[in-house]
């Protein structure tokens, strides 16, 4: 799915500093769009038409949500280092495999 629009990201946000852009050109699949937040969550991205496009929190280490699909964007190097922070957030959220083991048996 090629690129249909562009979003603008808020600078100093968890976004930003992963996809390391204040733009980019994203797939739109969609029809339905956040209107408003719930507490502790922030509005980082909106398309120009001022859909919002990304949204996340601070207070945790990595909870961040986007309306595109990167996975469908991977030549997109921004696109590439959000699927990688997403791969490194799973892994260091995977308990140990001794620690399984012995919760296991």
């Amino acid at each position: 799915m090629l690129p249909r629009k562009t979003v603008d990201i808020v600078a100093d946000s968890q976004l930003h500093r992963i996809l390391k852009v204040t733009w980019c050109r994203i797939n739109s699949l969609h029809h339905q769009a956040v209107q408003q937040t719930g507490p502790g969550i922030e509005i980082v991205a909106r398309d120009r038409d001022g859909l919002v496009q990304g949204i996340e929190s601070r207070e945790h280490e990595f909870l961040i949500g986007v309306q595109w699909h990167p996975e469908w964007l991977i030549f997109n190097r921004p696109q590439q280092r959000l699927i990688h922070a997403l791969v490194e957030a799973a892994r260091r959220g995977m308990p140990a495999p001794e620690r399984s083991m012995k919760a296991e048996g």
